[in-house]
């Protein structure tokens, strides 16, 4: 009996560390995508809300390229990262402890880290984003 607790105790660990690494990895790829084609980034505060302008193309005319706020921001009494546009507020990665962003203006290079954390196990991942249009 014991060996099945202790292998369920493991089983449960090793889901939980996967969890929360993939809550990391699926939000930087939202971010790192959002990003690389911005003009402009924008932050009120060293951990506040990311504000930037990304490219779209609208169903409606294909032919015309477009830009449009896109806002990513911690919602830390949910353990939430939220992207929001035009008031549409999307969940991107839940169980995020910590989400921080800088920016390096000579390099057009944005420093993304985010933190999440499921059970007992904690994952960050930070990635490096060239920011193409900010040159």
């Amino acid at each position: 009996m014991r060996t099945i607790v202790c292998q369920v105790q493991a089983y449960r660990t090793t889901t939980a560390g996967g969890e929360a690494l993939q809550n990391a990895w699926a939000a930087l790829l939202w971010l790192r995508r959002d990003l690389q084609g911005s003009k402009t980034v924008t932050m009120a505060e060293p951990n506040g809300p990311v504000v930037f302008e990304a490219p779209f193309i609208s169903a409606k005319d294909r032919n015309r390229l477009q830009w449009r706020e896109i806002q990513y921001y911690l919602e830390a009494s949910e353990r939430q990262l939220r992207r929001n546009i035009h008031g549409s507020h999307n969940i991107v990665a839940e169980n995020v402890i910590e989400f921080t962003f800088s920016l390096d203006p000579n390099d057009s290079i944005a420093i993304i880290s985010i933190t999440t954390e499921t059970g007992l196990k904690t994952a960050q991942y930070t990635t490096r984003v060239w920011l193409r249009n900010m040159r």
